[in-house]
């Protein structure tokens, strides 16, 4: 399988452009896949630079409810007519974080997503013998407390986001195992557990941010807790290819403790899994 970045934060490629956000673009035997749409429409202008054609994808997944991956879903709507969206019906709530200038809306334009082309998806959705989706993380080993300024409306009312709106993907192609994260607001060890939990075996690749960096007040989880999470992914088997909200003080920790099994994601970045 072969996994390109549309969008990520950092871009080092000459003709593209990165932004706060993430959006892959996945090749498998049998899908093409768009997992997230970063921020703006950015994710098209590079996919167009890359030969990538949006309009062939015949799935797009949305990680969360936030607009930092779908932003940009609204547009790969209008220009694919015929993908269908899967998401959990919590990303279509209003979600907010306390920024330092002040509470911002940080939600998806759920009212300009076209419904009729929806998956609403379950704690476990199997789309097919490729691809599944799972979510029900309850584990909190790790916990980020970049999350701690991050909430959703529940009647009326702002409280602590628990991100029942996020979910995963599982990919499988013959012997090889592929899990997809988007930002692992759920934390990255607790999503791995709920893996195995699930098919009693661990990933070979790991691929997504770890939420090691607040966007809203530009803070890092300290060092130690990050080394200690690096210490627990050593442990597996495991490769990892992360970026966007890990954050570079973040990486450059993890980097230490697992040397050549981590990878930086980035713009225009192109694996074969």
């Amino acid at each position: 399988m072969k996994l390109t970045v549309l969008v990520e934060n950092t871009c080092t490629r000459p003709g593209l452009a990165g932004e706060h956000g993430l959006s892959l673009y996945l090749e498998t035997r049998g899908h093409r896949v768009l997992f997230d749409a970063g921020t703006t429409d950015l994710f098209e202008q590079n996919a167009r630079a890359l030969g990538v054609a949006l309009e062939q994808v015949d799935l797009a997944i949305l990680s969360h409810g936030h607009r930092d991956h779908g932003g940009g879903m609204v547009r790969f709507m209008e220009l694919n007519r015929k993908a269908r969206l899967y998401l959990r019906p919590q990303a279509l709530e209003p979600h907010f974080s306390q920024k330092t200038q002040g509470l911002a809306q940080v939600g998806v334009e759920a009212d300009r997503l076209p419904r009729e082309r929806m998956v609403l998806t379950g704690d476990l959705e199997q789309i097919d013998g490729e691809l599944t989706l799972f979510a029900r993380v309850e584990g909190r080993r790790f916990w980020s407390d970049s999350n701690s300024n991050l909430m959703k409306e529940e009647a009326g009312t702002l409280v602590p986001d628990d991100f029942t709106h996020e979910q995963d993907l599982i990919v499988t192609e013959g012997e090889k195992k592929i899990l997809i994260a988007g930002c692992s607001h759920n934390g990255v060890a607790n999503i791995l557990d709920r893996y195995h939990q699930l098919t009693g075996g661990w990933p070979d690749v790991v691929v997504g941010g770890f939420h090691l960096l607040s966007p809203g007040t530009g803070r890092s989880v300290p060092a130690d807790q990050v080394r200690q999470l690096g210490e627990y992914l050593a442990s597996l088997p495991c490769r990892y290819l992360t970026g966007h909200c890990t954050g570079p003080e973040a990486y450059n920790v993890l980097k230490e403790v697992l040397g050549d099994r981590l990878e930086a994601l980035t713009t225009g970045g192109v694996w074969e899994l």
